[in-house]
């Protein structure tokens, strides 16, 4: 019985240390997996963050582009208020020299 009981305690021994094993590789893909879960993650952050920034950049140039063509149509109305201002008061000054002369 005791050949019986050194053979069982034997395989005993040797399923706990593959189950150690077992469990040691585990741990190890695991955590393989989960680093390269993890590169994955931030080189897809990366490459969003990259796009999204060259978005920006095109929505800003856009806007920029924009921007600057209001810019120019508000000075050439402002231009043109001027100048129809300055006929005005030139028209104005005509009538009142106009009527100050048919005054005297």
């Amino acid at each position: 019985m005791t050949s019986e009981l050194e053979a069982i305690v034997a395989a005993d021994e040797e399923s706990r240390a593959r189950l150690s094993f077992a469990g040691q590789r585990r741990e190890r893909d695991v955590a393989s997996a989960r680093a390269r879960h993890e590169q994955s993650a931030e080189e897809l952050r990366r490459d969003g963050c990259d796009a999204l920034e060259t978005e920006i950049a095109a929505i800003r140039e856009a806007s920029d582009r924009e921007i600057e063509t209001l810019r120019r149509s508000h000075e050439r109305y402002l231009a043109a208020l001027a100048e129809a201002g300055e006929r005005r008061l030139a028209h104005a000054a005509e009538l009142y020299a106009q009527i100050v002369g048919g005054l005297a």
